[in-house]
């Protein structure tokens, strides 16, 4: 068997924003690694496909990985925590081991992620610019892109795509805490995030009993501090490697 990494998104930034902590991850590590984009980014409600497909097309992306023979570290940026690891059940290397059946997600890794949510969102977080068909952010020099220059930023901020508006996805999680008693996880927390506050980051990663590392990076850290999460994902890979070397 052989790890593979696998990046899943959050809202508006498209798969682009992990490029550099790919080659990195594949030129110094020798790990390969692909992005699923999230089909529902761009697409205005009520046109399909919705966030719902999303974890039908990440999901099936993951099994083929699987069936493969890989053992996957699946990375979750934002909301892309909820919405990646809503595509995990079943899926997870102790449960298809069980049933011996090759590969599976053998690590959940999240970058100041959601990686469990409630029911329901209580209030709309205060960078959310919900329009009538749309999910929009506001001032995303300030508040995604808050610890990057405008220049480096501006390219990113140029290419962010809407979301379905917000009603379409804030529906009860298909998964819960108990998840993660059949796959481990860990959990980069930024302090510097100007839109997830470090006490829910903190509350979600406790709640997937995630092992946690933190830096002082803002929201987009793959963008501002790349080798934090080279770090991170680099340690959880390595972990899922038995002392003679195999998978």
């Amino acid at each position: 068997m052989s790890i593979t990494v696998v990046f899943v998104g959050g809202f508006w930034e498209g798969p682009g924003v992990f490029d550099g902590v790919r080659a990195t991850l594949y030129k110094e590590h020798g790990y390969n690694s692909t992005t699923i984009a999230r089909l529902s980014t761009g697409i205005a409600s009520p046109t399909n496909p919705t966030q719902s497909d999303d974890i039908k097309i990440i999901r099936t992306a993951l099994k083929i990985l699987a069936d493969r023979g890989n053992t996957i570290v699946l990375v979750v940026h934002s909301a892309g925590g909820f919405i990646g690891t809503g595509a995990v059940p079943g899926l997870t290397l102790t449960e298809r081991m069980a049933a011996g059946l090759p590969g599976g997600v053998g690590k959940i890794v999240g970058i100041t992620a959601t990686l469990v949510r409630g029911d329901k969102l209580a209030n709309l977080p205060h960078f959310f610019d919900p329009r009538e068909d749309r999910l929009l952010v506001k001032n995303p020099e300030s508040t995604i892109f808050s610890d990057i220059s405008p220049e480096a930023a501006k390219p990113y901020i140029d290419n962010l795509l809407y979301e379905p508006e917000w009603h379409s996805w804030d529906r009860p999680p298909t998964y819960g805490p108990e998840l993660f008693e059949k796959v481990p996880a860990m959990a980069l927390l930024c302090t510097k995030d100007r839109t997830t506050p470090w006490e829910f980051q903190k509350m979600w990663a406790d709640a997937a009993k995630a092992e946690i590392r933190e830096c002082d990076a803002g929201h987009m850290v793959q963008l501002s501090q790349p080798q934090a999460v080279v770090d991170i994902i680099k340690e959880a890979a390595e972990s899922l490697v038995q002392p003679t070397g195999r998978v």
